[in-house]
């Protein structure tokens, strides 16, 4: 998009989002600044040598909540990328609340959008249209109208809406937005170099990985105004956001206390396929090393026996780790058997490891189809195994491309195909269970075999 397009798309989204806000008059924003941590984390706040706002926990360690900032998008009108240096754009960090008339039962849903980890995918994609990872607010604001149930309709906000077929349509709702790269897990400042053989000129540029900073704000405003902790909580996210979904579940019990029965999660199109060379650099080659991200020190200790697995078995080890830690509370997982951008974001993996990304080039449509069926497979296997072994896990596996079934952002701005939460359906021998009513059992039927939570999947016939 190009600069005077963009600002008179954000201009209409703030519009869009402000009656959007007035009409539900229940969504509101809640923007994380000095201010705010004064109230939040007294006597704890401080500020960096940047002039960014931060707060002491109580074992000491600093956190700097914000967006990753970067590089501003440089491309010509052709959609070539230009050469000219990158911008600051703003670190400022907000997110959105629906307090549905006081409910205790309460939604926590991550937003995802991507990840980032080294020089080519932090810097290079991001001075592209297709960047990697979203950077800041001003990339997230053109869809929360349609997610939050403005003008464009109440379905593509899916699980966020108010609707009455919707299961949580009348939970207190959290909305945290996604802009550090990092699956809301770090906790790290990190400096990409991107070399000249690229643009022609070596870029530098630091990223914020403050995610896992941010979500403790978010942890710490609930404590204070959450009004009871008696009440059912699902932690859930589509996405890049499930991954911060499940990896920060054991944080979030703690805060918000109750009982591990009144828990339940949901991890949707995040299956974890991923490769070596991605965790070494994110997470880390060992317990030593804390990676770009930053994340193994704010990691519970319910995943320390199971972080020097390897690409094929952590993401199957991290998922049996919760289900038995918190044997009580359920846990869902949903994807389509063919989901296109998961698929690309494991070719951009092997590619980085491979040596041969080039954010600049348009993907080959060979080579992404070949991935396509090399990760369905291994998904489908990781579910598989992961129902065998524990006994409060189900898994929907749907047909089709489409990513997401929680939220569908509008196609304008989302390049992938997502499936549409109210209408989805199993059927088998004209059998339906929609979606709706299989994560309706998740939460309100106790019964182990009687019921429409189970698992449910569209293999062998998943075109």
């Amino acid at each position: 998009m190009h600069s005077s397009a963009r600002s008179e798309a954000l201009m209409l989204a703030n519009a869009l989002l402000l009656i959007a806000s007035a009409a539900s008059a229940s969504w509101q924003q809640i923007t994380v600044n000095s201010g705010l941590l004064a109230v939040l984390f007294p006597s704890h706040v401080s500020t960096t040598s940047d002039g960014r706002a931060a707060f002491t926990d109580a074992q000491g360690n600093l956190h700097v909540p914000g967006c990753s900032t970067g590089p501003a998008q440089f491309f010509s009108a052709t959609g070539e990328p230009m050469g000219s240096a990158p911008v600051a754009s703003s670190g400022d960090f907000s997110f959105f609340v629906d307090t549905a008339g006081g409910a205790t039962n309460l939604l926590i849903y991550f937003s995802g959008g991507g990840a980032c980890w080294d020089a080519a995918t932090c810097v290079g994609s991001a001075l592209t249209p297709n960047s990697s990872y979203l950077r800041d607010m001003s990339d997230i604001e053109p869809f929360l109208d349609y997610l939050f149930g403005g003008l464009a309709g109440l379905n593509n906000g899916g699980i966020l809406t108010s609707r009455s077929d919707n299961p949580y349509g009348a939970f207190a709702k959290v909305y945290i937005p996604y802009c550090t790269g990092d699956v809301h897990v770090g906790s790290n400042d990190e400096t990409y170099t991107l070399p000249s053989e690229f643009l022609g000129q070596a870029i530098d540029w630091s990223i914020h990985h403050r995610g896992f900073d941010s979500l403790l704000v978010v942890l710490k405003w609930l404590q204070e105004n959450r009004p009871s902790d008696n009440g059912k909580v699902t932690v859930a996210r589509s996405s890049a956001g499930g991954y911060g979904a499940l990896l920060n579940f054991p944080v979030i019990r703690t805060a918000l206390g109750g009982q591990d029965s009144n828990y339940s999660i949901i991890v949707d199109a995040s299956n974890g396929v991923l490769t070596d060379g991605f965790l070494n650099a994110a997470f880390g080659a060992s317990l030593r090393d804390e990676g770009v991200w930053g994340a193994r020190k704010n990691l519970s200790l319910v995943f320390w026996s199971v972080l020097g697995a390897d690409a094929n078995s952590l993401w199957l080890n991290v998922l049996e780790a919760i289900a038995r830690r918190y044997a009580a509370t359920r846990i869902s997982q949903s994807t389509a058997a063919y989901d296109l951008d998961q698929s690309y974001v494991y070719m951009t993996m092997k590619q980085v490891d491979a040596g041969t990304y080039d954010p600049f080039a348009l993907p080959d449509e060979n080579e992404l189809s070949q991935t396509v069926l090399e990760w369905s497979l291994k998904a489908r296997l990781t579910m598989i195994e992961t129902a065998l072994n524990v006994s409060n896990y189900r898994y929907y596996l749907g047909r089709g491309q489409g990513h997401m079934y929680l939220i569908a952002p509008p196609a304008e701005i989302f390049p992938f195909p997502t499936n549409d939460y109210f209408a989805e359906y199993w059927e088998k021998r004209f059998n339906r269970i929609y979606y709706t009513q299989w994560l309706y059992d998740m939460l309100n039927n106790p019964r182990r075999w009687r019921t429409d939570w189970k698992i449910l999947t569209c293999f062998p016939d998943c075109r």
